[in-house]
């Protein structure tokens, strides 16, 4: 199975290319971003406004969504205790596996804001928990760097849509928990009359001790992490 990603490069003869250092990752989309959480009070009503925030998360996967909108209370307690505490509330979105509340507005005490608690339900009592002052992600982000261990760089790698070059160029997988793969040196098999482009494409063909392909969803796409050194061939 060939696993695209975005690369440029430009072939001419004679000259040698490399080595190519890329780091493989899951190429998956950030998280839904959940609705504003609702708000309510628990215990007597007060005076005070509270703001709270959520960010889906799925740690299999590195996954994380963009923050939600403020859920906010007007009437909440000045001093949040066991018994006069907030309760937040929120919806599930797809892919998501925990969900991390952040309460960024507040009364009186407790004051900090910040990463309350990371739970795997959607409902949270906040009771006058200290929040640990960091802030909520403004973007979502995709997955990460995909664990290679057990698997082996199939000797093909080949330019899309050129596919005659840097074939049988037998890469190695340098770094497994990594996800970190080189391409040694390779000089160009014959002259590609194209000049360096924008968004072009790359494939790496990698498949585990059993000889079966990686499926997309593990394997995702790759990126280069270092760039293309040329010297006389």
């Amino acid at each position: 199975m060939l696993l695209p990603a975005n690369y440029d490069i430009f072939i001419e003869r004679g000259i040698t290319y490399g080595p190519l250092v890329i780091t493989v990752y899951d190429d998956l989309p950030p998280l839904p971003t959940v609705d504003a959480p609702t708000v309510t009070t628990a215990g007597t009503p007060g005076s005070a406004p509270w703001t709270y925030n959520i960010v889906a998360r799925n740690p299999d996967t590195g996954q994380y969504s963009a923050v939600s909108l403020d859920g906010t209370i007007a009437t909440g307690a000045d001093t949040l205790t066991s018994s006069n505490y907030n309760v937040i509330r929120w919806e599930r979105v797809n892919g998501a596996k925990v969900y991390d509340v952040y309460r960024m507005g507040t009364g009186t005490s407790p004051s900090t804001t910040g990463l309350l608690r990371t739970t795997s339900g959607v409902t949270l009592n906040d009771t006058g928990i200290a929040a640990d002052g960091s802030t909520p992600p403004v973007t979502g982000g995709p997955g990460v760097v995909v664990d290679l261990t057990g698997f082996t760089a199939h000797a093909q790698a080949r330019r899309i849509p050129d596919d005659t070059i840097l074939q049988d160029l037998q890469p190695a997988i340098t770094d497994p928990s990594g996800g970190v793969v080189e391409i040694p040196k390779f000089t160009d098999e014959t002259t590609i009359d194209f000049a360096l482009i924008t968004n072009g494409r790359w494939s790496l063909v990698l498949e585990n001790s059993s000889g079966d392909w990686l499926p997309p969803i593990v394997a995702g796409a790759y990126s280069v992490v270092n760039s293309v050194t040329r010297d006389s061939a």
